[in-house]
């Protein structure tokens, strides 16, 4: 992972639950050709999604300290929708039609061939719907039931937001949380977050998407489940992936960066 510059940077092209959303999001047109600097924060992620304060029933916004560092997450998320390796699985989510197989009964994104052509398409779909979504923590005990979290709201094809859970803000702000966290464990939850904002920036593209359908059909007919944010994490990664703890275990609370129940312990609470 690049160093983080002393300022992160402004955004670089774009100023800028369930629920049905019912608000029009701002009409912005994206650079051309669509190409963004190695360095970029891509706009899905752009400071201006995440600390715009629209509709906070829904959601906290990031407070620009909070974005600020989160930016190696960012970063990284950024570079997942970027580099040129990452994105034949994109080129098929944003370009492909829906085809059923009969042998399975199951719906799939029929294949697009990864070519120049459909990969500055795919580039530029990602810009286009960048100004469509926002990015959020929830708010505490939302969706704490399902054990959620990160999610898309339902989409009504003009607004829909990330949601980060609770928890990430809490880890986030707490003097047990980031403040006290090893190199290593911070590394552990900075790519934690990027993963789950690919994840969940996977979900909302896909809802974003001209006639795209309310219940998600495979990406591929060989992945076990149509679930999109799970399919570019095996493209990505070759199956779900799971960050390290400071002592190269895989703990229960990896997801934090540090041990799940010394968190809480320092919490004086006990998780969700």
């Amino acid at each position: 992972m690049a160093a983080r510059p002393s300022t992160p940077p402004e955004d670089l092209y774009f100023p800028f639950i369930p629920t049905i959303w019912l608000m029009t999001a701002p009409s912005i047109n994206p650079p051309q050709p669509p190409y963004l600097p190695n360095t970029a924060i891509h706009p899905i992620f752009s400071r201006t999604n995440c600390t715009d304060p629209i509709d906070p029933i829904h959601g906290i916004a990031f407070t620009p300290a909070q974005y600020d560092q989160l930016y190696p997450a960012i970063a990284l998320a950024s570079k997942f929708l970027t580099t040129a390796s990452c994105l034949p699985w994109w080129v098929r989510l944003c370009l492909s039609t829906i085809a059923f197989d009969p042998a399975t009964s199951r719906h799939h994104l029929r294949p697009v061939p990864a070519t120049l052509a459909t990969l500055d398409a795919t580039r530029l779909h990602l810009l286009q719907h960048a100004p469509r979504i926002r990015i959020r923590f929830a708010h505490p005990g939302q969706y704490a039931t399902a054990r959620i979290y990160a999610q898309t709201t339902i989409p009504t094809r003009t607004l829909i937001l990330i949601t980060l859970r609770h928890d990430h803000l809490r880890y986030l702000t707490s003097g047990a949380g980031l403040a006290r966290a090893s190199e290593p464990q911070r590394l552990c939850f900075f790519f934690h977050v990027a993963q789950l904002l690919v994840h969940e920036a996977a979900h909302a593209i896909a809802h974003a998407l001209p006639d795209a359908p309310l219940v998600e059909p495979y990406h591929d007919l060989s992945e076990p489940e149509a679930e999109f944010g799970s399919s570019w994490e095996n493209s990505a990664f070759g199956g779900r992936a799971q960050a390290l703890s400071g002592d190269c275990k895989v703990a229960k609370g990896a997801r934090w960066g540090m041990d799940e129940e010394e968190y809480w312990r320092n919490q004086g609470t006990k998780g969700e």
